[in-house]
């Protein structure tokens, strides 16, 4: 199915919108970035007569180094992933909750994530910056070929991304013995939960009307799915550490559960 036709379906979507938002709202949960911070851990960096980082100040493991490195760089990338969806759902219409309310609530992931590791001093903060610098410039499907997908084809991405999320996040869950980390991690996979159940729920409402096109955009989604990390450039070694972070095929089955197929 073209993108063109899958956009005739769109007043199928938008009309399901109230109801799915309801029910994306009574599970959301509000939380505030800052509340997760152990700031009195902190202290200031050189520029502010402080002490820079080194590698004597690093925590955790190697794998947890990489995991959380790759977890905020794809969260610092949320503009790519907003674009993919503002294009077929525009944000200046009844898609404002939609596109609007997930970009705000994961805008806080990067967020959080950023000011732990800049407070605790896990990783190097220099490297980190110029690493978001690149990785967003880079983009996500930040090609011609964003221009070939519809919005059945978007919304199924983008549950696929979030399950994807969740399941790392799981997985980063038992590596890290961090309490901080974990009580944030644990507030970002519930969002991610909630967000990839959410994006799933206007591929189910589009079925009755285009099951085959819903089914290709989910088949779509899964070819095309790449594991978290594994577009961040210089990062192989690191990348080749997360072996157990990817679940691919129950990822696969659960979003097809979700779609209703």
């Amino acid at each position: 199915m073209t993108s063109s036709s899958q956009q005739a379906l769109l007043p199928v979507l938008t009309a399901s919108i109230d109801e799915i938002m309801e029910q994306h709202n009574a599970a959301a949960e509000v939380w505030n970035p800052h509340d997760w911070i152990a700031w009195a851990d902190g202290k200031n960096y050189a520029f502010l007569g402080g002490e820079d980082w080194d590698e004597g100040q690093a925590k955790g493991s190697e794998t947890v180094h990489a995991a959380l490195l790759a977890l905020l760089l794809t969260k610092d990338n949320l503009p790519s992933y907003h674009r993919l969806l503002a294009m077929h759902c525009p944000p200046a219409s009844e898609w404002r909750p939609v596109v609007g309310g997930w970009t705000a609530e994961d805008n806080r992931h990067a967020i959080a994530l950023r000011d732990y590791v800049v407070v605790s001093r896990t990783q190097d903060p220099e490297d980190l910056e110029m690493r978001r610098l690149h990785h967003v410039m880079q983009g996500y499907k930040q090609n011609p070929t964003a221009l070939e997908y519809g919005v059945l084809d978007v919304f199924a991405l983008l549950a696929l991304h979030e399950l994807a999320l969740v399941s790392f996040i799981d997985q980063l869950l038992v590596d890290t013995d961090d309490d901080v980390l974990k009580g944030i991690l644990k507030k970002i996979r519930h969002d991610d939960d909630v967000s990839s159940q959410t994006f799933a729920k206007f591929l189910a409402k589009a079925v009755a009307d285009d099951r085959d096109a819903v089914a290709a955009a989910v088949d779509k989604a899964v070819a095309e799915r790449q594991a978290i990390g594994a577009d961040v450039q210089d990062f192989d070694s690191q990348f080749a550490l997360l072996g157990a972070y990817s679940d691919a095929e129950a990822n696969a089955a659960k979003l097809r559960e979700l779609a209703g197929l």
